[in-house]
């Protein structure tokens, strides 16, 4: 968990003044993205990590990254991203969503899956750079 109950609390209202739904389980989290590629509406679900160095205390498990996994695998539909609680404050001081690519986690299990996650991400913006640019 996060290293101090008011960082906590300031994360969860910073998310709640979004309109963002904080999943607090496993069992929540493995629903909702199982819902995610089925659903009309586009959603991303954001694993909002925190400083923890350790896979036990870091709210992921191995079959919480396999359906992650599976899922980046299955579909290029689902919007997944895992970052750094850093992401969040800078994408509100930005006032843009930040890209992941500059969030690592900490914890080995997350850091995985920011990287399956990202993977291939660079390439993809610098090609949608070179076509903004056509437009200025």
């Amino acid at each position: 968990g996060f290293s101090s109950g008011s960082m906590k609390k300031d994360i969860t209202s910073l998310l709640q003044a979004a309109g963002a739904t904080i999943i607090n389980s496993q069992g929540d989290a493995y629903r909702c993205l199982s819902d995610l590629t089925s659903s009309e509406v586009e959603k991303t679900f954001v694993f909002l990590c925190d400083d923890t160095p350790t896979n036990s205390s870091c709210g992921i498990s191995e079959k919480l990254h396999a359906l992650v996994k599976n899922i980046h695998d299955d579909s290029e539909e689902a919007n997944i991203i895992a970052v750094h609680f850093s992401w969040l404050f800078d994408c509100i001081s930005c006032a843009t969503v930040m890209p992941a690519k500059s969030y690592e986690p900490i914890a080995p299990l997350p850091k995985a899956m920011w990287r399956l996650l990202t993977a291939g991400v660079e390439a993809e913006e610098e090609e949608d750079e070179g076509k903004r640019s056509q437009f200025y």
